[in-house]
């Protein structure tokens, strides 16, 4: 303590005051003299700008003078009579000299003095009118008696001579300024005709042009910049003055003593601050408000854990009520918005938990959740969560969120807390969304594959994404990147839950691109009630019972994609449990039929595991159902060894029939590999007949070319997008045996040049009218 007042002497708030009187007079002064050089540096801006106004108007008026005389000699030029004169003999020449000089005659105008015509040789063949020190020359050059600058054969040049005294005639009526030809100006951009430029189809080959210069009415040309450089030195000389007063005093009364205190409350020192009389006042009320802060933040800590368990307990209790009315009134509902209000109850359960985890975090029962780990089905988990954060972000037009799900989703299950692991999946989307600022279109995309015994969910966006020099340290510290309330918890949790769920996750992002963050957990076994794939050998009819109409049309869809001369079944739709009993009533074997039964149907007291158990369709039924989580469900499923297939999982559910497999690869004719959708389209309706596999992407085949004979025909686009090249790919693919590769490009064939020997074919991007043409074995 007594070594910060040797240190500082006290000083009061009224000798500050009067200090800082004085800096305010400075800075006025610097303030005023500041605005006098912009406006001093403003005027004669404007008055170089006026100048530069005047000399752009003088161009215009002179391009456009000089253009009518280049329009002339561009009719000249294609003129059947001139080009008859250039190409004859020197005999047929002398007869075709008067007419030419008549058509020269004709095309002289004010702007033009005269013309000079050469041979291309540039051997002199006919001259008119008079000489001047302006003037260009243009080579003629023809195809099919037309001028053609790029392809024609050079055959006459035409030299023309410019009007100088009548140029500056006209420019000076059409303007207000004094305008003289000079060779050099300040002001002078002369309107150049480089060599080699075309000329309405003609080739400038030489020139000879003349500037453009006019009186200036600034009387005191320079006298700007003489003001200008000295009000900066007068400015410069002020803000020496104004840096050191403020530095000495600001740092002496102000800085050190108020640094010194917020050192103090942050007790980073144990020594009372010291220098300004008002700050020792407040330091030494700091310890008697701090002890009383820290007793009241017991007390209310107290308090909030209780009002934790509180609330927790009255969202719990009224959710009882709720799941027995959607239980007992379910089949008034029709099937989307059973699975909506199922979702939305179950999602205000996990806020009741999660409540109740942070009452016990509060209480430090334990350093995480103790939230039991389950085998879940990831596509589900996943798919929920983004409908939720739909309806929530659904305000934001511009915003899109979407899950890229595929045959390689479908059944993959991890052993997860699905709680944490939901809270963590949406604290990520939430920071895709936050990461779009005010980007117009902003995308973030879910996908879901597996991999090395790796289940991997990646959720990607294109936002402003996050320099390298952060992106290293989100996953090891409390750093928050573009937020304005971030406290840079939410990866640091994110890790911790991944890590105990015996998961991974990385990140990776491109600045001003999108993120990528990607989480991987290992695979685990289904669960007994979950069916893998639907096997249609020897069926030979599939009975859909749903009252859900577009369950019908993405069952109709899928299996119309495996009848043919080799599969014939029949399908057959109800959407009434009655009438398929009832229609049932009459077959007497049903052991080559499979049923795919919904659970709920509205307006029915009958579900879908009744309906089984009641017919005893055990052995070729399947439960398709949106309720595949309700543990009672699962219960009487396992019972009666009823499999379950979830709902919003018809369109991935692999479909097979082994004898098909091998049979659809056999018979494929061809394979299409193009990025472009409307090219996918056209070979489609025009080879519908045909039997074609199609592909987006190169990598995609190269997947699956195992499938393929060697000797099918693979049409591969040039450009895939992405600066992919297709003739590269073609060469990998040659490697794995496939020899007949054709080439599809836009491009003439020519600039290929035979460069690529493992490519039979170059030919056009429209779909074949007959494959035996590219049958190259």
């Amino acid at each position: 303590m007594e070594k910060n007042k040797n240190k500082f002497s006290s000083v009061s708030l009224n000798k500050i005051h009067k200090i800082y009187s004085i800096t305010n007079i400075i800075t006025i002064i610097f303030s005023i003299s500041s605005i006098i050089i912009l406006m001093n540096i403003l005027f004669y801006k404007l008055s170089d700008d006026n100048d530069k106004l005047i000399y752009e108007k003088n161009e215009v008026i002179y391009k456009f003078l000089i253009n009518t005389s280049l329009s002339r000699i561009l009719i000249l030029a294609n003129s059947e009579t001139f080009i008859d004169y250039i190409r004859s003999d020197k005999y047929n020449k002398s007869k075709l000299e008067n007419d030419v000089l008549i058509l020269l005659l004709n095309n002289l105008d004010f702007n033009t003095k005269g013309f000079d015509i050469y041979d291309s040789e540039f051997k002199l063949l006919l001259s008119i009118g008079r000489k001047s020190e302006t003037y260009f020359t243009l080579s003629a050059c023809y195809l099919n008696d037309k001028v053609n600058f790029y392809l024609g054969r050079c055959q006459s040049s035409i030299k023309v001579y410019l009007n100088d005294s009548y140029i500056l005639k006209m420019m000076n009526e059409l303007t207000n300024n004094k305008i003289n030809f000079a060779a050099e100006n300040i002001f002078n951009r002369n309107y150049i005709l480089s060599k080699g430029q075309n000329i309405n189809g003609l080739k400038l080959i030489d020139t000879k042009n003349s500037g453009i210069s006019y009186d200036e009415n600034i009387s005191c040309k320079g006298c700007g910049k003489k003001y200008v450089f000295m009000f900066s030195i007068f400015v410069i000389f002020m803000c020496i003055i104004y840096y050191v007063l403020i530095k000495y005093y600001f740092n002496k009364l102000i800085y050190r003593p108020i640094s010194s205190l917020i050192d103090y409350l942050e007790e980073n020192s144990s020594e009372t601050p010291v220098g300004l009389k008002e700050v020792e006042l407040i330091a030494s009320k700091v310890d008697f408000f701090k002890n009383k802060v820290i007793k009241n933040e017991k007390e209310k800590s107290r308090e909030v854990i209780t009002k934790y368990a509180q609330i927790a307990h009255d969202i719990r209790s009224p959710l009882v009520a709720l799941d027995i009315f959607l239980r007992k009134n379910s089949k008034l509902v029709p099937e989307e918005y059973r699975v909506v209000m199922r979702n939305s109850l179950q999602r205000i359960q996990d806020i009741a938990n999660s409540l109740l985890t942070k009452h016990k975090e509060a209480n430090q029962i334990d350093n995480f959740p103790d939230e039991k780990f389950s085998v879940q089905l990831l596509s589900s988990v996943v798919e929920s969560l983004v409908s939720e954060k739909r309806m929530q972000y659904r305000d934001y037009l511009n915003i899109s969120i979407e899950e890229n799900f595929t045959e390689d989703s479908y059944g993959l299950f991890s052993l997860i807390q699905i709680n944490e692991f939901k809270r963590v999946l949406s604290n990520i989307i939430n920071n895709a969304i936050e990461s779009f600022l005010e980007k117009k279109n902003g995308k973030i995309k879910i996908s879901l594959f597996s991999e090395n015994n790796e289940n991997y969910i990646i959720i990607s966006d294109n936002g402003c994404g996050i320099p390298e020099i952060i992106l290293h340290d989100l996953l090891i510290k409390n750093i928050t990147y573009n937020k304005n309330n971030g406290n840079g918890l939410g990866l640091i949790h994110a890790k911790t839950v991944i890590d105990r769920n015996k998961g991974n996750v990385s990140i990776s992002s491109n600045e001003n691109v999108g993120t990528e963050v990607k989480i991987s957990f290992p695979i685990s076994h289904p669960p007994k009630w979950f069916i893998s794939e639907l096997n249609i050998k020897n069926i030979s009819n599939i009975v859909i019972v749903d009252d859900d109409s577009s369950i019908h049309n993405i069952w109709e869809e899928r299996f119309n994609v495996y009848k043919n001369s080799v599969f014939t079944f029949e399908i057959i739709h109800f959407s009434i449990p009655e009438l398929f009993i009832d229609w049932l009533k009459e077959k007497n074997e049903i052991a080559n039929f499979l049923f795919l039964i919904d659970f709920e149907f509205i307006n029915s007291s009958i579900n879908g595991i009744k309906l089984i158990n009641n017919l005893n369709l055990y052995k070729n039924s399947i439960l398709v159902t949106s309720r595949f989580e309700d543990k009672d469900v699962i219960e009487n499923c396992l019972n009666l060894n009823i499999k379950i297939l979830p709902k919003n999982l018809t369109y991935l559910i692999p479909i097979v029939s082994r004898e098909y497999e091998i049979d659809k690869f056999q018979r494929i004719e061809a394979i299409l590999i193009d990025d472009d959708e409307f090219i996918h389209d056209l070979w489609k309706l025009e080879l519908r007949n045909n039997n074609i596999d199609y592909f987006y992407c190169a990598d995609d085949f190269i997947k699956n070319m195992n499938d393929y004979n060697n000797n099918i025909m693979i049409f591969i686009d040039s450009e895939l997008g992405k600066a992919v090249k297709g003739e590269e790919y073609a060469k990998e693919i040659y490697t794995k045996g496939f020899k007949n590769i054709i080439l599809c490009t836009s491009y003439p064939k020519e600039i290929f040049n035979n460069k690529f020997p493992w490519i039979k074919i170059i030919r056009g991007k429209e779909p074949p009218t007959d494959f035996q043409i590219f049958n190259i074995s």
